[in-house]
């Protein structure tokens, strides 16, 4: 009398090991993945940052200056200075959309997931945008003694700023919140005269991917 083949199964602890070799895997793979992305999206961010710089050229040619986000009530549009007297970040860059169009929409900042709508007339993606400081700000708009406090805002930048603290005229600045997701300014109070708005000083953190993908710092692009 014959009998059919006993077919052997897997064992719980041919099964164990299994998991455990895929869970390593998995642990190897996964860090590696989210790093890849974090480093996408920084290449992402740089390419919208060229692109704006692009259109913000374009501009120039076309009109003779670049533009500028001081608003015409002297309220600062950036989020330097939050309250309900600001408009949208996008406010500062739809000149370059509208009417003529030297880029079709504002570079959204990817790595922005936090700001909120200002107004109840705005929208979330009405701020997650990349930051503009425009020359009005950075330098020519002297009102409220800016333009030393320029010079101590992206002290990190040498190639804007000197040691005499002296910064490039013209200069505008476009900035992401990077892989942090914050702005990363580091408030300094009495270390040099200001008036008016800032009674703090505060100088801009750059990122720096060799401290670590997800390590602090603003991804910052200045005028060429």
């Amino acid at each position: 009398m014959s009998h059919a083949p006993r077919q052997r199964a897997f064992t719980l602890i041919e099964l164990l090991i299994v998991v455990a070799i895929i869970a390593i895997l998995a642990a190897i793979a996964i860090p590696n993945l989210l790093e890849a992305q974090v480093r996408a999206k920084v290449s992402r961010t740089r390419s919208d940052m060229r692109t704006m710089t692009t259109a913000l050229e374009a501009y120039v040619i076309e009109h003779g200056s670049y533009i500028g986000c001081v608003d015409v009530n002297r309220h600062i549009t950036t989020n330097l200075t939050p309250g309900s007297t600001c408009t949208p970040r996008i406010n500062a860059l739809v000149q370059v959309t509208t009417p003529v169009a030297f880029i079709t929409s504002v570079p959204r900042d990817v790595f922005n997931t936090m700001d909120l709508a200002r107004t109840a007339f705005t929208t979330a993606e009405d701020e997650r945008v990349l930051v503009y400081w425009g020359p009005d700000f950075l330098i020519q708009y002297r009102q409220f003694d800016l333009k030393p406090r320029t010079g101590v805002l992206f002290r990190e930048f040498r190639e804007v700023t000197g040691a005499n603290g002296r910064v490039r005229d013209p200069l505008w600045c476009l900035l992401s919140l990077g892989p942090d997701q914050d702005l990363d300014v580091e408030h300094r109070s009495g270390a040099e005269p200001t008036s008016g708005l800032y009674q703090t000083l505060a100088v801009i953190q750059g990122y720096d991917p060799t401290n670590g993908t997800l390590s602090d710092g603003d991804i910052v692009r200045f005028r060429e």
